[in-house]
């Protein structure tokens, strides 16, 4: 990939998605693998986690996300990669604020678990196998396996007996329903945090 122009690479990741864009990132990080560490990744991986994600973090255009799934799935090193599933599913069951941000919603699981790399990454392939099959944009609460200790859900269900005995319209039951879960996690997070 170091010969690489930046239009080859981009054409062979354009299934990905913003093909462009992740070419330029891939140029940089490649530069930077060249330039500090004569293109080893062993080398670049022997640094100690905090100078590994640091240094990651200092390449233009990689993120917390990114650096972190680097240092988790290839250096094999324990950091706890934070996704858009992770702050679905955390937050709607009022275990993290919904906007609490990459840091502290990872600084939640870094204080709870050990600090073991095959135990993050098969507790974040669960979390994606979850928000996939249940816990989707349009949750299936009905069918979810931790329905009984959702908040969301909860929520939910409290809205929709309300709904039922009353015989509101589903409009407005959703207006609620996303009203009362907007008080709910206001409520949880002041607790949480």
């Amino acid at each position: 990939m170091k010969g690489a122009t930046k239009a080859v690479l981009a054409s062979a990741i354009r299934p990905a998605g913003y093909f462009n864009i992740k070419a330029q990132r891939l140029k940089n990080f490649i530069q930077f693998l060249e330039s500090g560490y004569s293109g080893s990744l062993k080398a670049l991986f022997d640094e100690e986690l905090s100078v590994l994600r640091r240094k990651l973090l200092g390449v233009n255009g990689i993120g917390p996300e990114t650096a972190d799934s680097i240092i988790l799935y290839a250096a094999g090193k324990p950091a706890f990669v934070v996704d858009a599933y992770t702050e679905r599913i955390f937050s709607r069951l009022g275990l993290v604020q919904k906007d609490a941000g990459y840091h502290r919603t990872q600084d939640y699981f870094m204080k709870r678990l050990p600090r073991k790399a095959e135990l993050f990454n098969e507790y974040h392939a669960l979390i994606v196998e979850h928000a996939k099959r249940s816990c989707r944009p349009k949750p299936l609460c009905a069918s979810c396996v931790l329905n009984s200790i959702c908040a969301y859900a909860a929520d939910l269900q409290s809205v929709e007996k309300a709904s039922s005995a009353a015989l509101l319209p589903r409009s407005l039951v959703r207006r609620i329903s996303r009203y009362a879960s907007a008080v709910a996690w206001s409520r949880l997070a002041s607790e949480a945090f």
